[in-house]
C-alpha cells in the first residue's frame, strides 16, 4: 500500500472520529437540557455556573478535537495537492481537491486558486463515460463549493493579474456558479468602477462576460482555446 493511500484511508477514519465527536457532543448538550414543562408551570431557576463543571469540560474538549481534527484533514489534503504529480481521474490530487471543497475548506483557496487550471488525464477516464469540460477541473469545482465572498475577492484578484484566457473562463465559471450570473456581473461592474488601469480594465470586463455566461462559457470555444490535457 502506498502512502499516499494510507493517508486517505486515515483521513477517512479521521471524518469518522469527528462524526462521533460531533455525535457524543450533541447527546451531552442534549441530555443537559430541561425536561418540557406543564402548561403554566413556572422555569425551574437557572444553575449558577459552576467552575470544572464536566459536561461543559466534554463540550469544550468535543470543541478543540474537532478543531484540530479539521485543521489535521486540511493539512493532509493540502500536502497530497502540493506534492503528488499524479493527474489520474479519481487519483491521490483528484480526491484530495474534491475533500477540499467537499470541505469547503476557507484555508484552501490560495492553494486552489493556484491550481484553477490544474487538468485531470483525459487518458483516464473511464471507460464509456462522459463529462463536461469542468469536471476536468477539480480546483475550480472545488472553489465554486466553497463560495461566498471569501472566494469572490480571491477569484477577481486573480483574474485581474492573468492574461490567460482559459484561466479568465474558469474564473468565470467560479463566479458565475458561487453567486449566480446576474450577482456576478453586478459585484464586477461595482469593481470595474474604480479601475483605471486600462490593462486590468479588459481583464476585468472578459472576467465578467464570461460569468455571464455560466456553463456556455466552455460550449463554441475558438479552435484551440482549451490547453493540452497532460498524458
Amino acid at each position: 500500500m502506498t502512502r499516499t493511500r494510507k493517508v486517505l484511508i486515515g483521513l477517512g477514519i479521521g471524518v469518522g472520529a469527528i462524526l462521533l465527536a460531533a455525535g457524543i457532543g450533541l447527546y451531552i448538550i442534549s441530555r443537559d437540557e430541561a425536561p418540557p414543562r406543564a402548561f403554566g408551570e413556572m422555569p425551574p431557576e437557572r444553575p449558577s455556573l459552576v467552575i470544572g463543571n464536566t459536561s461543559s469540560d466534554v463540550r469544550v474538549n468535543a470543541k478543540l478535537q474537532l478543531t484540530e481534527m479539521r485543521q489535521q484533514i486540511f493539512n493532509d489534503l493540502s500536502k497530497i495537492v502540493a506534492e503528488s504529480p499524479n493527474r489520474a481521474w479519481g487519483g491521490p490530487a483528484h480526491l484530495a481537491i474534491e475533500q477540499l471543497g467537499a470541505w469547503r475548506f476557507r484555508e484552501a483557496i490560495p492553494l486552489l486558486i493556484a491550481n484553477v487550471d490544474w487538468a485531470l488525464d483525459k487518458k483516464t477516464l473511464p471507460r464509456g463515460k462522459m463529462f463536461p469540460t469542468i469536471a476536468f477541473y477539480p480546483a475550480t469545482i472545488a472553489l465554486a463549493q466553497i463560495g461566498g465572498r471569501t472566494v469572490r475577492g480571491p477569484v477577481i484578484e486573480a483574474a485581474a493579474n492573468t492574461d490567460d484566457g482559459w484561466k479568465l473562463r474558469l474564473l468565470g465559471w467560479i463566479l458565475s456558479e458561487a453567486d449566480g450570473p446576474e450577482i456576478a456581473k453586478m459585484v464586477l461592474s461595482r469593481r470595474l468602477e474604480g479601475v483605471t488601469d486600462k490593462v486590468m480594465k479588459a481583464r476585468l470586463e472578459k472576467l465578467q462576460g464570461y460569468a455571464a455566461q455560466g456553463l456556455e462559457v466552455f460550449n463554441n470555444l475558438p479552435s484551440q482555446s482549451e490547453p493540452q490535457l497532460a498524458d
